[in-house]
């Protein structure tokens, strides 16, 4: 009965470290995973900064505004001459 209680002892002591080693696995993938997401996070946030925005705009030949116009609409009126 000792040497079964033993045995038994053994296989659970083993699976417990094996599953420590799984834990710690994972625990450095989630920090590896975390180090790659903060730097995509922050060459995302350079590639679409506003100087690269506005270098963009240029190339497209998009002009800046400096006035704008409203056309007021008269209440009530849905054809006017």
């Amino acid at each position: 009965m000792i040497s079964t209680l033993l045995a038994l002892f053994f296989i659970q002591f083993n699976s417990l470290v094996r599953q420590g080693n799984l834990v710690e696995n994972y625990t450095g993938k989630i920090a590896g995973l975390s180090r790659e997401n903060e730097n995509l996070e922050i060459s995302s946030l350079e590639k679409n900064g506003l100087e690269n925005i506005e270098t963009i705009a240029k190339q497209l030949n998009f002009e800046k505004v400096e006035k704008i116009h409203y056309i007021r609409v008269l209440e009530g009126t849905v054809v006017s001459k």
